[in-house]
């Protein structure tokens, strides 16, 4: 339950300004995003793994993994624009993120459309 609550969460609650000190709700904003943004990317690398091992689903393992790293090097630079960086560049770092993240899911989205147009054989 929690886990889905966390993306509506930190759309819903807002951050402060670059240069502002951060409020409770800026606070909360910050850690829901990064425990939201920190599963996408670790659950990517296991799917492309067990991808990997599907012969339907073998031509997508390769692109997930790479996007999944993608969404894990932009979390790592949100984390460090979060903290050292001062929020400075925050909101690149998260759109990159979110870009890589969504085409992630496009790519799965995309092979699933492609095999359910494919007529199975019976069996």
């Amino acid at each position: 339950m929690l886990k889905s609550v966390e993306p509506f969460a930190s759309a819903v609650i807002p951050t402060n300004p670059a240069g502002m000190d951060l409020t409770t709700t800026g606070y909360v904003h910050r850690y829901i995003s990064f425990a939201a943004f920190a599963v996408l990317p670790v659950a990517g690398l296991i799917l492309a793994r067990h991808l990997s091992r599907q012969p339907d689903w073998r031509v997508v393992a390769a692109p997930v993994r790479v996007l999944a790293i993608v969404v894990l090097a932009g979390g790592a630079a949100m984390l460090f624009a979060a903290f050292p960086g001062h929020r400075v560049l925050i909101g690149l770092a998260e759109r990159l993120l979110v870009i890589a993240a969504i085409g992630m899911l496009g790519v799965l989205n995309y092979r699933a459309y492609r095999l359910a147009l494919v007529p199975s054989p019976v069996r």
